[in-house]
């Protein structure tokens, strides 16, 4: 009998830390068997997590942190218990300096617990996890907490699964990535070598943030891992863009290809596109006049549309691929009606048409008229769009950071 206690990838982005809380505490997961001291429901638990951000400034990119507690299978704590278990620890850990909620989950046959806390203090200051603490602190009181529950001890850290340590596995995924690279002449010719050659269990998605992704199993593991949270240069489109930069000794027309495509595709997207789209092909906007902001939503569409290629995907995660891809292109068309060429625009564009539904919505209190309603629906969908383009900035801003870098050099 025993216990593992895993610290999953950092939270980075707003959406990531509600996609967390809002997972560990659902009912058919849960079924009541959460706390917290931020709230009751998830949307209070966010509010506080972020009220406290607020008072308490901070730099960084990290929004929370996703801890998993999971009981081996032979051990026989009760679901109650385990619940008691973890939020002991939560309590004794964390203090009352952060914001936190557990969970304890019975909808699998290991019983395991959840805990998400906010990288923000309430007294000030971000969470900083030092590898000692592992045996200064977690360990002790970990084992402490077993005894008086009555289960196995804490099982020590295995480094391959040990995200903090930098010989981990991640590694070794990232060298037999590199070094398919070098043998390739394409990127589906390299999935093809990262499956038959080094004997990888892959399969594609699309994230509306990270765009195409691959997750990759490696062999004799269970967990597979997404490449973007490797280092950089192994997502999807950086691997296509190496192997064409190498292809190009042999073939000098490769970039002036791929700049073609990149317009043709452009123009597709904007000729199926209804509504929005319409307004951008009387405007005639090609992606040369796009500023670096817009090529960004540009780029991300086409490298969406051009990579993925549901790769033993499942239907379910196929189907939240397209959902991403859509939502990439209708962020595209956004940018481009409301000329949104800077995040100073973008602020400023949320900020007028704020202001234009509060007038079309108070306007048709007062007077019943279709054509008004139906403007203040647009309104708000734009508006709601914008929000959720402005929710994941840093995560853009990192992004166009990178390519302007890129194109500089």
């Amino acid at each position: 009998m025993s216990l593992i206690i895993r610290f999953d990838q950092p939270i980075k982005t707003e959406s990531h830390l509600k996609k967390a809380i809002a997972y560990i505490m659902k009912e058919h997961k849960a079924k009541g068997r959460t706390f917290s001291n931020s709230g009751i429901t998830p949307e209070q638990i966010i509010d506080t997590f972020y009220l406290t951000k607020e008072m308490n400034p901070s730099h960084g990119e990290r929004e929370g942190y996703h801890l998993k507690f999971s009981f081996s299978k032979d051990e026989t704590i009760l679901h109650d218990a385990a619940l008691e278990f973890v939020k002991e620890w939560a309590e004794e850990y964390l203090g009352e300096d952060y914001d936190y909620v557990v969970a304890e989950h019975s909808d699998r046959e290991l019983t395991h617990m959840h805990l998400v806390f906010n990288s923000v203090k309430r007294t000030g200051g971000k969470y900083h996890y030092d590898n000692r603490e592992w045996k200064k602190m977690i360990t002790p009181l970990t084992n402490r907490l077993c005894k008086k529950y009555g289960t196995g001890m804490l099982k020590e850290k295995d480094k391959k699964l040990d995200y903090s340590n930098p010989e981990n596995w991640r590694g070794q995924v990232e060298k037999d990535m590199e070094e398919c690279i070098l043998h390739s002449h394409s990127y589906g010719d390299f999935k093809k070598r990262l499956q038959k050659e080094f004997h990888y269990a892959l399969r594609e998605g699309v994230s509306r943030i990270h765009g195409t992704y691959l997750a990759l199993t490696p062999p004799g593991k269970a967990r597979a891992i997404r490449t973007y949270q490797l280092k950089p240069g192994h997502m999807p489109a950086e691997i296509e863009a190496a192997i064409r930069e190498r292809m190009q000794e042999q073939d000098q027309k490769g970039q002036a290809l791929y700049q073609t495509g990149m317009q043709k595709e452009l123009s597709c997207v904007m000729y199926r596109r209804k509504g929005s789209w319409a307004m951008i092909r009387q405007k005639k906007i090609s992606y040369k006049d796009m500023s670096a902001y817009q090529k960004y939503f540009a780029r991300r569409v086409y490298q969406a549309r051009h990579l993925y290629r549901r790769t033993n995907t499942p239907l379910k995660m196929h189907e939240q691929s397209v959902r991403a891809i859509n939502r990439m292109m209708d962020e595209l068309a956004l940018t481009c009606k409301y000329n949104i060429r800077s995040e100073r625009d973008l602020s400023g564009a949320i900020f007028q048409l704020a202001k234009q539904e509060a007038f079309e919505k108070a306007a048709v209190k007062h007077h019943s008229d279709p054509d008004r309603e139906q403007k203040q629906k647009e309104y708000h969908k734009d508006l709601t769009g914008l929000k959720k383009i402005r929710s994941s900035q840093k995560e853009m801003e990192r992004k166009v950071k990178q390519h302007d870098q890129r194109t500089k050099q």
